[in-house]
């Protein structure tokens, strides 16, 4: 007795101490947990500051589109002082950010930012607005990281020109929704680009700086190889074109699909040979588990591959699972389908090869193909999609979203279109350029088309899976019944030698 109380108090601290320890543990989880999912809806939860109608969008350009110091934005203006040098293709020069948040950007006060760079415009046409790749450096010359307007450094940026985007909003929206029960979305952000030549400042467009999808803080956490071990992190790509080393060829119903999954990271020359032999073996038995159904939830993020999907089914992203399909896998976890990207053809864009909403593509879509044969997957599938149906995927959420962001663009779309005298056509290419103004009412019937498309495509999307989850309730009574019919038939065929035989 006298020993129990002796072992009372050193235990009760014990026992204490390890639920504070506990405690404390769980905190920090999950701390890192909301750290890691707001790390992308951080920069989407920022308010979107609605344009001035008030003021004449074109006041400061003229008719060669030439801009004065008197140009003011509600979107961050980013300028490429630029004196027609050029390294490797590039041409050197210096980027000079104006993002005073929640206030009128205007070239007449200091710029937030300015970063030596090297630019490359996709194309030199006069007549077609050009994509822009930004690589950033330090003033040695070297290759450096910048944060620019709010988001994570990095070296290098792409300026999205949106040209097959007539609304300019569908990227952004998708992503923007997708952030609020996603872990890792990309980020983007609009803005308007200026250039600068010889003291002459000219205006370029609307533009949607994107940050490179890729491994590093605030993107895609994965560890380093360590040369000591076989087993490595590793986060690959699948797509139309190789990017890495190839590690398979898809093959889907016995035909195969255009397009390469590559090694993105590590790249070939960090691996020792078991360890590039250990990735390519690892995610082979991946895909031939999820082919043979066989236990494929052991090695594979069902819950991940439901979320991935539905973002992309929803708003009618075709090309998921076919083409710019990112995976990453640890040696701790499982296989990950993301981040996702690119949407400037879905959400019933005519430049996609599945505008009509009542197509749901999924056949052959990359592991969804071959998982949508699993009865207990399909349920799984169909009850999320209620789920986020009921929350974030509301449609009242989604067209909220498209009306923020479009009284957001309104001033900047009109300087957009006076540069580009984009056009929108009721068949083939839904943003095509000629010269011309635009008419107002082709937003608005792009805007309408998009908002439709969701309303029928949702419906379509989970009628298609309710149907595919009852056949196959069907088929498996019918298998069941079957065994039980051949019960019965065999009884009855034995009946009969039963009773002859205790008659005779």
């Amino acid at each position: 007795m006298v020993r129990s109380k002796r072992l009372l108090l050193p235990v009760t601290i014990v026992c204490v101490l390890g639920v504070f320890l506990i405690a404390l543990l769980n905190f920090m989880i999950h701390r890192t947990e909301e750290e890691h999912q707001t790390s992308s809806s951080s920069i989407y939860d920022a308010v979107l500051l609605q344009a001035d109608e008030s003021v004449n969008p074109l006041a400061a350009i003229d008719k060669d589109f030439h801009v004065a110091q008197e140009f003011t934005s509600n979107l961050p203006i980013l300028v490429f002082a630029l004196a027609g040098d050029k390294v490797n293709g590039q041409e050197t020069g210096m980027l000079s950010v104006y993002n005073w948040e929640e206030a009128m950007n205007s070239l007449s006060v200091s710029p937030t930012q300015a970063i030596p760079v090297q630019v490359q415009f996709e194309n030199t046409s006069e007549k077609v607005k050009p994509n822009v790749d930004i690589t950033v450096y330090n003033t040695k010359g070297e290759v450096a990281s910048a944060g620019i307007m709010g988001m994570m450094p990095d070296s290098h940026w792409h300026l999205n020109s949106l040209r097959t985007d007539l609304s300019l909003l569908r990227t952004y929206t998708v992503y923007r929704t997708a952030a609020k029960f996603m872990d890792y979305v990309p980020r983007v952000a609009f803005c308007e680009v200026l250039i600068e030549r010889e003291g002459t400042l000219s205006y370029l467009g609307v533009y949607e700086l994107q940050e490179t999808i890729g491994v590093g803080p605030g993107k895609v956490a994965i560890s380093e190889p360590d040369p000591a071990k076989t087993r490595v992190d590793y986060f690959l790509v699948s797509d139309m074109t190789r990017q890495g080393r190839l590690l398979s060829t898809r093959q889907i119903d016995g035909k195969y699909v255009r397009g390469y999954t590559s090694l993105l990271y590590p790249t070939e020359d960090m691996l020792s040979r078991e360890q590039i032999e250990y990735i390519e073996k690892d995610y082979t038995t991946i895909e031939k588990r999820v082919s043979s159904l066989n236990d494929y939830s052991i090695l594979l993020d069902v819950e991940n591959v439901i979320d991935y999907y539905i973002v992309n089914l929803y708003f009618g992203n075709s090309n998921a699972g076919k083409s710019m399909t990112y995976m990453t896998n640890t040696i701790d976890g499982k296989l990950q389908l993301g981040p996702i990207c690119d949407f400037d053809l879905a959400l019933g864009n005519l430049n996609g090869p599945f505008p009509d909403p009542e197509v749901v593509s999924y056949d052959q879509q990359l592991f969804l193909a071959d998982m949508i044969r699993d009865n207990g997957f399909v349920s799984r599938l169909l009850r999320r999609f209620v789920e986020l149906r009921r929350t974030v995927l509301q449609e009242e959420s989604v067209y909220q979203t498209i009306d923020e962001t479009w009284n957001y663009l309104k001033c900047a779309k009109q300087r957009d279109d006076y540069r580009w005298g984009r056009s929108d056509q009721t068949e083939g290419v839904s943003a095509i350029y000629r010269n011309g103004p635009i008419e107002s009412t082709e937003y608005e019937r792009d805007l309408y088309r998009i908002k439709a498309y969701l309303t029928k495509h949702a419906s379509e999307i989970r009628n298609t899976f309710a149907k595919i989850e009852e056949d196959q309730r069907i088929a498996m009574r019918f298998e069941g019944g079957n065994g039980l019919l051949l019960f019965v038939a065999l009884v009855l065929f034995f009946i009969p030698s039963i009773l002859i035989n205790r008659k005779g």
